[in-house]
């Protein structure tokens, strides 16, 4: 949505244009820069700051930001902020055009994308390019002397029969069931992810003792031991757990998923 062009004071920049899906008076936060100081997300502060600088700048022909800014009742909303400097014909300064978009809608749907190609869809948890993706940079950073981790690599032994016998949205519901208490057993530091098919990883952070990846798989067993309920019908599974801890004389992070 466009709020709609704008000319404004100098230091004026992103304050017009707010009374639609923002909520303000526009006035009034002319009146208030400091107000309006602090309707920008805590996160932007810096980059907002740089863009304006860049703005002010001689040689600047205008600057472009994304940034997020508290609605009147108390929602955040993005806004892009396009501004060219505007001077007079000894070439300073005197006001800055700008236009003021709405792009919530935008980031929303961007944001829904990256999703989607990091997330195994069944489960919502990471795939396996993000798996590899973090357990790579992990391992990079263990090598410089960050703190040591662990790959858990699980395989249900027991899913096939389920899958065939009870038919593919059974066998589904398996799966999002083990996706569930993967993460009951884990902590939120931890990467949980679905490789592909009834195989999954856990990328267990900071284990300096390497009996921790034990005791981990040991709860996994437990948790994956009781039955599932699906539709009323109680499925028993058992599961499959290879431990590799970090090793300074690995070659490489994918040693680690061989």
């Amino acid at each position: 949505m466009t709020f709609g062009t704008c000319t404004v004071p100098l230091f004026a920049i992103a304050k017009r244009g707010f009374q639609g899906k923002l909520g303000h008076d526009p006035q009034e936060l002319i009146a208030a820069p400091d107000r309006a100081q602090r309707l920008v997300h805590h996160d932007d502060l810096q980059k907002v700051g740089e863009a304006r600088a860049r703005v002010l700048d001689r040689a600047a022909s205008g600057a472009s930001i994304e940034f997020r800014m508290r609605t009147s009742d108390g929602n955040w909303r993005w806004i892009e902020n396009r501004s060219v400097p505007i001077r007079n014909p000894e070439g300073q300064l005197t006001e800055v055009e700008g236009i003021l978009i709405d792009i919530t809608e935008r980031k929303s749907a961007d944001e829904r994308v990256t999703r989607l190609a990091r997330t195994d869809s069944l489960t919502d948890l990471a795939n396996r390019s993000t798996f590899v993706d973090r357990l790579n940079h992990t391992f990079a950073a263990a090598k410089r002397g960050a703190s040591p981790f662990a790959v858990l690599y699980l395989d249900l032994d027991e899913f096939k029969p389920v899958n065939d016998g009870l038919g593919h949205a059974a066998g589904d519901a398996l799966l999002q069931a083990v996706a569930r208490r993967l993460l009951d057993c884990t902590r939120q530091t931890d990467l949980v992810a679905r490789l592909g098919g009834d195989e999954f990883a856990i990328l267990q952070f900071e284990i300096r003792e390497p009996a921790k990846a034990g005791q981990l798989a040991t709860k996994i067993n437990y948790a994956l031991s009781r039955p599932f309920s699906l539709d009323g019908i109680e499925v028993n599974i058992s599961v499959s757990i290879c431990i590799a801890a970090f090793d300074d004389t690995c070659a490489d992070a994918q040693m680690l998923l061989a």
